[in-house]
């Protein structure tokens, strides 16, 4: 057992009254994991400031650490490193940032073996495929999917990294598999489409807002059948406002409810993403739609309100793929198949800024479709999908997000196809739903534990 506080004393304002706020973790694992039986030694690492304890295991056979740091605001982050007898890192976790003030907390970090995919402390209610998702803040939004008997569900639940659990949002007004959804720092949530329980694509336009406790609340749209379509994307383009793939594309105004569709084009495939320059604040966000439909050859751009094809590699056209963005403003489009249907061990690394698009041979050991993939500063996680010969891969990939450089291959927990992965604050990838080897849906998260970084 491990228990951890981390106290902060205030200074300031709050001093004089000598307010002093305990962030609690509780530690847990995967179920039935037994990582941290073989931790003899613990550390305590504070990102900011710095700050570090250390405890061995106690005669008890528990481990007893707490941390005083000044309640200046900065945020930190709090890592977890478990050493074995031989002094070697078996177990590691994180949190996501924390304010360091003057507060009280109960948080939980999950801690697994660095490297490693594990089951989450938590599995879905319902096992589910064609689940929508989208990144908040402080996890990720699962909304609707479909069940093991086909059906579509209403089921809306958020993966909360602060406290590793599912938290119960209000459901869909109705039943949808395969929804388009997007996020904003609004704290709006919105979905759009999907295939309704009479097996119909409908145009449904739905904005969840998920800061009215205790379950968040639902505003909706007229139905627009015109715009019905299921298994479509969107990518943000600011102020709330979204472009979402189909036919025809739409342009989506979440905070009036408004969806318009283009004229031109009249239809819009592949996968949309969207970065913003930081080192140059004034440039403007560049979208770009990547794979077999979007364009004549497989990449389009929108930049300052205009949308025009570009030039590209032949192997950008293709489908069943993934694309990603990277810290330093580019964008991925990795796995998927062309149009003779082989899966793909290329990656097309796309510069929207410097209309820079090319193609790198041999990124995957195993070509693969509808992988879930998501990817952070420090790694893309490829994992799972269909090989070749149609079997569900039961590992994934890592990749330098920098070279594309392979760093390893690791097993899965369950071989899926079709799930969803997402980027979690706290630098681990949360991976939900699919379909199992046996066709099945799958109620089994997954979480990425990372190697810890470089420490002093």
């Amino acid at each position: 057992a491990l228990a951890v506080a981390a106290a902060a004393a205030a200074l300031g304002p709050a001093a004089c009254t000598g307010q002093i706020g305990t962030i609690a973790l509780d530690v847990v694992t995967a179920p039935g994991d037994d990582v941290l039986d073989r931790v003899d030694h613990v550390r305590l690492i504070l990102s900011n400031p710095y700050t570090v304890v250390e405890a061995e295991r106690g005669a008890d056979g528990h481990f007893d650490l707490e941390l005083d740091v000044i309640a200046d605001g900065p945020s930190g982050s709090i890592l977890l490193l478990g050493y074995d007898a031989d002094d070697a890192i078996v177990a590691y976790g994180r949190t996501p940032p924390l304010p360091i003030a003057a507060i009280d907390a109960d948080l939980r970090v999950y801690v697994a073996a660095p490297d490693t995919l594990a089951e989450a402390p938590v599995a879905l209610d319902a096992a589910v495929s064609e689940v929508g998702a989208g990144l908040l803040d402080y996890g990720v939004l699962l909304a609707g999917g479909r069940d093991a008997t086909g059906a579509p569900v209403a089921d809306v639940v958020i993966y909360n990294a602060y406290g590793h659990e599912l938290q119960r949002g209000e459901d869909l007004p109705a039943p949808r598999a395969g929804v388009a959804v997007g996020t904003s720092t609004s704290g709006y949530a919105y979905v759009f489409g999907g295939t309704d329980a009479d097996g119909d694509p409908r145009g449904t336009f739905w904005r969840f807002d998920t800061t009215i406790a205790p379950a968040g609340l639902w505003d909706e749209a007229a139905d627009m059948p015109d715009l019905a379509r299921a298994g479509a994307a969107m990518a943000p383009l600011g102020g709330d406002a979204f472009l979402m793939t189909g036919a025809p594309p739409v342009l989506l105004e979440g905070l009036q409810l408004r969806a318009t569709g283009f004229d031109d084009p009249t239809s819009l495939g592949g996968l949309p993403a969207s970065v913003q320059r930081t080192q140059d604040p004034g440039a403007p966000i560049y979208t770009l739609i990547v794979g077999d439909g979007a364009g004549p050859e497989g990449v389009m751009r929108l930049a300052d309100g205009a949308l025009e094809a570009q030039s590209a590699p032949a192997d950008a056209l293709r489908s069943h793929h993934a694309l990603v963005t990277t810290a330093d403003d580019r964008m991925i489009a990795i796995a998927g198949a062309g149009a003779d249907a082989v899966p793909l061990r290329s990656a097309i690394v796309c510069d929207p800024a410097q209309r820079s698009y090319t193609s790198q041979a041999d990124v995957l050991t195993t070509g693969r479709l509808d992988a879930a993939v998501a990817a952070t500063a420090t790694y893309i996680l490829v994992a799972g999908g269909r090989d070749a010969d149609g079997n569900v891969l039961g590992d994934a990939e890592l990749l330098d997000p920098d070279t594309l450089a392979h760093l390893g291959t690791i097993p899965m927990v369950v071989p899926r196809t079709g799930a969803v992965a997402r980027p979690l604050p706290n630098q681990q990838v949360l991976i939900a739903g699919g379909l199992d080897a046996d066709g099945q849906p799958v109620d089994l998260l997954e979480l990425y534990t990372p190697p810890p970084p470089d420490l002093p």
